[in-house]
């Protein structure tokens, strides 16, 4: 059976889409060579189409630019808070 496995790259390795040849296939989970892979995990998910695989791939990069936008936002605001900083207000020693 012909399936698409994302690997969703870990560090600075980046997204693939792998068209792939199973051995198998359950509900749950997919055979490649022998070995049996879920069909979703935190590092690769298999789908019937590259179309399916594509979309995933896009909502999970969405999801992290979300992530980081927000995180960077909050770092904005913390760095805003130290340049505001005075030594002369109460509280500073």
């Amino acid at each position: 059976m012909k399936k698409y496995k994302v690997c969703f790259g870990i560090g600075n390795v980046a997204p693939v889409i792998a068209k792939i040849t199973t051995d198998r296939e359950t509900l749950t989970s997919v055979w490649v060579g022998g070995r049996r892979s879920p069909k979703r995990s935190s590092y690769d998910n298999y789908y019937d189409t590259w179309e399916e695989a594509h979309s995933a791939l896009i909502a999970v990069q969405g999801r992290q630019i979300d992530s980081l936008d927000s995180k960077l936002r909050y770092a904005k605001k913390v760095f805003d808070e130290v340049l505001a900083m005075d030594n002369h207000k109460e509280g500073a020693e």
